[in-house]
């Protein structure tokens, strides 16, 4: 059941990365999946954006040359690489600025409740203080089942996917930026898993068998 997905996945891979190749002279994969990464791996990795974030978006930072490196670039390969190796650079120099930034990181996935970005700034709107509060109570919840559950060795499959789901998918915004839109499909994921969670439960509960809860 799972090769002919990976097969869709490879040939994805392949296709594309081929048809950047052709058109560019470079394989797109990875960090050159596409030209636009170094761009957005520079704009989440300078002093300003340790300033800005989250509550003002990064995109403001578009607004001026202060992403653009300096001298000239032969083509769009050469400056997204050039912004990779500066982004890498202020990491290295500044890894307390790094540190503070990724704290907010998490802060936003699993915490905060005001808006990220703010549509206005110092104003975080009420609805999205609402649906913050809901994702992260189901968010929390379904990790403490987990946390249970693993001290118990009783994972179910359900729960090791989305455990590797949202490592997959969360490891490119902790090396760019996280916003809470980002988080929509780690929410529906973790929402699933919980219903999961509560269905065993109660199938247990009905039939006495308590043992394998959590």
């Amino acid at each position: 059941r799972a090769l002919l997905p990976a097969t869709g996945l490879i040939l994805a891979i392949l296709a594309w990365g081929g048809y950047i190749y052709n058109t560019t002279g470079v394989f797109a994969f990875g960090t050159d999946q596409s030209s636009w990464n170094g761009w957005n791996y520079y704009k989440a990795n300078n002093p300003r954006a340790v300033e800005l974030y989250p509550r003002i978006n990064l995109d403001t930072l578009d607004d001026d040359d202060g992403l653009m490196p300096s001298g000239a670039m032969r083509n769009e390969w050469e400056m997204s690489h050039t912004q990779i190796a500066l982004g890498n650079r202020f990491i290295h120099d500044h890894p307390d600025m790094v540190l503070k930034m990724d704290a907010e990181k998490l802060y936003v996935f699993c915490c905060d409740l005001k808006e990220a970005p703010e549509r206005t700034p110092g104003h975080s709107r009420l609805v999205v203080v609402f649906s913050n509060l809901v994702n992260h109570i189901l968010l929390t919840f379904c990790m403490v089942l987990i946390g249970i559950r693993v001290r118990n060795h009783h994972l179910d499959r359900a729960e090791v996917l989305a455990l590797l789901f949202l490592m997959a998918y969360m490891t490119p915004y902790f090396a760019g930026w996280v916003y809470t839109r980002h988080m929509v499909p780690v929410y529906d994921v973790f929402a699933l898993v919980l219903a999961i969670q509560l269905t065993t439960w109660k199938a247990g509960v009905r039939t006495g068998d308590t043992a394998g809860l959590c």
